[in-house]
């Protein structure tokens, strides 16, 4: 039997709009954080959901990715997150694609199709896409640093959708695509143009 998880709720602006970050804790890894627009009734909806155990409190692991989130939202002051995550509800292929993305960068963007050949399935470009939308680690596994090969930023589940996407990117003052063959200039919309990285 799987033990009850914790969780810890607090508010932070994402773009224009101020929301709530949800983080979830299991056995000393994170489970999921995830990022809601008001009303409060809309995190705990999905909390009721997905862990219906889960009881909030404020643990040391909770507490500092709670700090580290804060200061990536400074801008600038947090670059990587390190914290244990757990893999355990996402499929095989999920778990492939989702460790991949996790060593992109700061400020860097990849492409759906090259994610898919790091992951071992280059032609399985549109199930990575989808195994992104099924990320439960917002920012800790950072989804929104894949983009389409065109510049086109391609969808982001998190509420705000490809805006929110834009503004993380912006945020980041993310400056090309982090490698990757064949990979040409984009403009994501917003007067972001991200040149292809020619080192």
């Amino acid at each position: 039997m799987k033990e009850d998880p914790f969780y810890s709720v607090f508010s932070a602006r994402l773009g224009p709009v101020s929301g709530l970050v949800l983080t979830v804790e299991r056995r000393g890894k994170i489970l999921a954080l995830r990022y809601f627009f008001p009303p409060r009734e809309n995190f705990r909806k999905w909390i009721k959901r997905e862990y219906p155990g889960a009881r909030e409190r404020t643990t040391g692991l909770l507490g500092a990715v709670e700090k580290a989130i804060r200061e990536y939202f400074r801008g600038g002051h947090r670059k990587q997150f390190d914290f244990p995550l757990d893999f355990s509800d996402y499929t095989d292929f999920q778990k492939r694609i989702l460790g991949e993305t996790r060593k992109i960068p700061y400020g860097r963007i990849i492409s759906y199709r090259w994610l898919a050949e790091k992951a071992g399935a280059p032609r399985a470009f549109r199930a990575a896409g989808r195994a992104l939308g099924a990320n439960r680690h917002l920012l800790l596994v950072p989804c929104h640093r894949v983009i389409r090969t065109s510049g086109n930023p391609g969808g982001f589940s998190a509420p705000g959708g490809p805006a929110v996407k834009i503004w993380l990117l912006k945020l980041e003052k993310a400056q090309g695509f982090a490698a990757g063959p064949g990979l040409g200039a984009g403009n994501m919309g917003g007067g972001m143009v991200f040149p292809a990285r020619t080192s």
